[in-house]
């Protein structure tokens, strides 16, 4: 009877232990799916997995290569959460010669966030690949935030669905919708530090279709916000927003972009073709372009810090055949050392722009040229309570030397 009572009572405990070990990682985290560092788990299919609304899924704690999801859905009410483990942190290492370090695709209403543990800012490190961050195929609905992107060969974070001969991805079919990118940080890129958009919204691309040429639009993207974001030493553009309906780029702080100095692809804030955006409480400091570029037209920019943009601080235009809704709002923004001009604007549509409340503390240029105006017409601009000087002393800055113009 005691030979036979001993492995019962030995299998016992082994098993409350396995289940208590299961529980720590599952219940303790409350992790519903938990992805591994083994390399071979390089797709996960949230169909396949069994993944529901409000699921939450956990990278192991470590070091592991690219990965891809794809089928996750979740609802607006429930998004799905995939996270860093609540005691650690995942760097996703991926080689140089892949496409994307991270993808999602054919997803909707999920949450990527590297704030699973309290005591890692970012608890999700992305490297190489030339996409760090790739979101694509449909996906929509998204919020993304304490990542840190650093060191891929060209996007940091790139979000859009690029139009091919399927139907579902032409304007009309599809809307990239509600999705969020702030906390993160982005630093050492080949091309932009985030591309989210399309760069094409005014044109139409050529597709080959069943061996026919066929005219599509790039599809829209409405409800786009990008804030809290830290970026350094980015190879092309740092923020590049296109064909966006009600976007909001705020409280960013960008730097030294435009390392690889490419003419057009430089700008260190840039709105495109068919964006509507409001930019405020940035911080835009050094770059080979402009420090705000916006060709999308009708954007309203105040409170922003633009400082050290070779080309200068701020060029506003809109763009043929579907020019701006609206004039341009400027108000309360502070230029400090941007050569040649501090704010340039060529703008066709006829409702007013506002400039007012300005700072602009040009370069020793003798042909420095404060602000400059395409149109300068009565009814084509209102200027207002503006100062410009090149002698950053009599602003009367707290402390300028060390960046406070307050």
């Amino acid at each position: 009877m005691k030979l036979f009572y001993k492995p019962l009572l030995s299998f016992s405990i082994i098993f409350f232990c396995l289940l208590f070990q299961s529980q720590l990682v599952f219940g303790q985290c409350g992790c519903n799916h938990i992805i591994s560092l083994n390399a071979t788990e390089y797709i996960f299919d949230g169909a396949k997995k069994g993944v529901k609304p409000g699921d939450k899924i956990c990278f192991t704690s470590g070091t592991r290569t690219g990965i891809g999801f794809v089928n996750i859905k979740g609802t607006a009410e429930k998004p799905v959460i995939i996270t860093n483990m609540c005691d650690g942190k995942v760097v996703l290492n991926a080689p140089l010669n892949w496409g994307n370090a991270v993808e999602f695709n054919s997803s909707s209403h999920f949450r990527l966030t590297g704030s699973g543990n309290p005591n890692e800012e970012f608890g999700i490190e992305i490297k190489g690949a030339q996409m760090g961050l790739n979101i694509h195929g449909l996906s929509t609905n998204f919020e993304i935030d304490h990542l840190n992107v650093n060191n891929v060969g060209c996007v940091g974070i790139t979000a859009k669905t690029d139009p091919t001969c399927d139907q579902a991805t032409w304007r009309g079919n599809f809307t990239l919708r509600d999705s969020k990118f702030h906390h993160n940080k982005i630093s050492d890129t080949g091309c932009e530090g985030f591309y989210i958009g399309n760069s094409h919204y005014d044109n139409t691309l050529s597709k080959t279709c069943n061996s026919q040429t066929i005219k599509v639009s790039e599809h829209d993207l409405i409800n786009i916000e990008v804030y809290n974001n830290e970026l350094r030493n980015i190879g092309n553009d740092g923020i590049q927003v296109g064909g966006t309906k009600n976007a909001s780029i705020h409280h960013n702080y960008v730097y030294n972009v435009g390392l690889k100095n490419n003419e057009q692809h430089q700008n260190l804030i840039q709105t495109g073709n068919g964006t509507q955006a409001t930019v405020y409480n940035n911080i835009i400091d050094t770059g080979k372009g402009y420090g705000i570029f916006d060709s999308g037209g009708g954007g309203i920019y105040y409170n922003n810090i633009v400082m050290n943009a070779q080309l200068g601080g701020m060029i506003l235009q809109d763009i043929a055949p579907n020019f701006a809704p609206t004039g341009f709002y400027v108000v309360n923004n502070t230029f400090i050392n941007c050569r040649d001009y501090g704010v340039l604007m060529f703008s066709e549509n006829l409702n007013t722009t506002y400039y007012i409340n300005n700072i602009v503390v040009g370069q020793n240029q003798s042909n420095y040229k404060y602000v400059n105006f395409n149109n300068a017409s009565k009814n084509k601009c209102v200027e207002s309570n503006n100062l410009r000087t090149q002698d950053i002393s009599t602003v009367k800055f707290k402390n300028p030397s060390a960046k406070d113009f307050q």
